[in-house]
């Protein structure tokens, strides 16, 4: 009896199932993978938002140390004290959240992730007590810049609030203009670790003006998680941004 043709149907078959696993393989699971990751992204973003209205909400000496607590609560895991002892006469604490990407894609290098639109961010909080009440404050933002950004590989935005400049800040940025305006200084540090990247660093004092406390902490993190990425400062700080480009041509050595 002859069963070639019983083995040309079962060889169709095979060929066909192996058809369907090698799209599946090559086609589908990275789209399956490409949109958990990229919704991966959009829910970190969120928790860096959520954590920064939370921030945003202490005001200097008038939060207490009980409210600072409160916002550490809705980030369990995630809070770290600097200085411990930590209680109501002094403490220091920094909540993180954020992802990155090492080692969970080992087969994907990292850099074909971030060509992808796949991108690492980290959202960091500080808030420091003293007496049962906020003195100072800090945010700041690290994500790794839009693919081919030509000034580096990241971008990091900080911003601090400041019960006063101390000695180290007015000696290091008197030449910067601070005499002309008192309450905030912005500048612009190019650093060359990890690859190279950008940073702007915004830092107010209590007798900065609200609208000046207001831009100096006005961050911007959509793009965070953006398709087409953070690829400049201003898109993440855009009113500290604004101060150093209408500033900074006063103090060439150093920007502000």
């Amino acid at each position: 009896m002859d069963n070639s043709p019983t083995f040309s149907i079962l060889y169709r078959k095979l060929k066909h199932r192996a058809g369907i696993l090698f799209l599946l393989f090559m086609v589908v699971l990275p789209v399956v993978a490409w949109l958990a990751l990229r919704l991966c992204m959009i829910i970190t973003t969120s928790h860096g938002n959520a954590l920064l209205l939370e921030f945003k909400q202490l005001r200097p000496h008038e939060s207490t140390f009980e409210d600072v607590m409160r916002v550490v609560r809705h980030y369990p895991g995630l809070a770290s004290v600097q200085d411990s002892p930590c209680s109501a006469s002094y403490c220091e604490v920094r909540v993180g959240t954020g992802r990155g990407w090492a080692g969970m894609v080992p087969v994907v290098h990292a850099l074909d992730l971030e060509r992808a639109g796949i991108r690492a961010s980290w959202f960091t909080a500080s808030v420091q007590v003293l007496d049962n009440r906020v003195v100072r404050k800090k945010f700041e933002v690290w994500t790794e810049a839009t693919w081919g950004t030509p000034h580096g590989l990241w971008l990091i935005a900080r911003s601090e609030l400041t019960d006063y400049f101390d000695e180290a800040d007015v000696h290091q940025w008197q030449r910067a203009g601070l005499q002309g305006h008192p309450g905030f200084y912005v500048t612009e540090p190019h650093l060359s670790t990890a690859g190279g990247g950008r940073m702007l660093i915004a830092k107010v004092a209590e007798n900065a003006t609200d609208g000046e406390i207001e831009r100096a902490f006005d961050f911007r993190l959509s793009c965070t998680s953006a398709l087409k990425g953070c690829s400049e400062l201003r898109d993440l700080l855009p009113g500290a941004w604004e101060n150093y480009v209408a500033f900074g041509q006063q103090s060439p050595a150093s920007k502000y």
